[in-house]
């Protein structure tokens, strides 16, 4: 397998098609153009809140998230995110809780997963998604002997990291956001799972770095100074290294994207009561 670099991600446009009216071979080729491009745009959709959920569900078995507060009426697998706030100062979704970089899910013991975002509302500036191409990267790094350097005399394939609900950056950011759960939210996620450093897709033909931040702690059966060191060294190397890709939403635009190939992170957006200047996502994950 050739291992050469090639770190900017291209996201796939897709333009005149309705989601609301997909076939099943629609839907295997959305799936296929997920895993090739990695990152898809499916965009000038009016999608209801019902419609987006039958779309989502469609692509596969949807997983809800933990902060069942924020998901829509009536739909616990959907979830908002937005910077909008009632009068009385509460948020209508969740705010900044991915505002740096992570996989969403990699704290489940199931991490082949889509995501989708569907953008109801966009401020007039801000609030663009991050992403950046993990296999590519890892290409990168392997041919320039600098995963080998990192990790010493220890062999990629064997390493597990272990992963659990929370930021790892906090420990080296103090300013780093994190959405946090309440103890009964906590107790429905396992309190630790493992992942391999080096994720083979299991659809594709491909191998990527896997979610060296956000929910990875430490590796296991190393000292947690020396895991933390390497990770953040890996890290620190994946974003030197990479050519993100920000995507800036139109009001219609349904993004999805695999958790197994790419990391992410949102733009962070001042709080605002005003509903013309906020932003409004609805999220889903969906197994695959």
């Amino acid at each position: 397998m050739s291992r050469r670099a090639n770190p900017a991600l291209r996201p796939l446009l897709i333009e005149g098609v309705d989601c609301r009216r997909f076939d099943p071979a629609d839907i295997r080729r959305i799936r296929r153009n997920v895993f090739d491009h990695k990152v898809i745009v499916l965009r000038g959709q009016q999608l209801a809140a019902d419609d987006y959920a039958t779309f989502v569900r469609r692509l596969g078995p949807t997983i809800a998230h933990a902060l069942e507060q924020h998901s829509l009426p009536g739909l616990r697998d959907i979830l908002r995110i937005t910077n909008l706030y009632d009068d009385a100062g509460r948020p209508l979704g969740v705010h900044d809780g991915g505002t740096y970089w992570h996989t969403d899910m990699s704290y489940l013991a199931v991490p082949d997963v889509f995501t989708s975002l569907y953008a109801v509302a966009t401020p007039p500036i801000g609030g663009e998604t991050l992403f950046v191409d993990c296999e590519a990267v890892l290409d990168g790094l392997m041919e320039e002997g600098l995963l080998a350097a990192a990790l010493g005399a220890a062999d990629p394939e064997a390493i597990l990291v272990r992963h659990r609900f929370g930021n790892r950056d906090l420990y080296r950011n103090d300013g780093a956001a994190m959405q946090t759960l309440t103890a009964d939210q906590s107790a429905t996620l396992p309190a630790e799972v493992l992942h391999p450093l080096l994720r083979h897709h299991k659809v594709v033909d491909r191998v990527a770095l896997y979610g060296i931040a956000g929910t990875s702690f430490a590796i296991q059966g190393w000292p947690q100074d020396l895991s933390r060191t390497v990770l953040d060294g890996l890290f620190d190397l994946l974003l030197g290294r990479a050519a993100p890709y920000a995507h800036h939403y139109r009001k219609g635009d349904l993004v999805i994207w695999d958790n197994a190939l790419t990391l992410h992170r949102g733009v962070a957006l001042p709080p605002t009561t005003d509903p013309a200047q906020c932003r409004m996502l609805y999220r889903a994950n969906m197994a695959y």
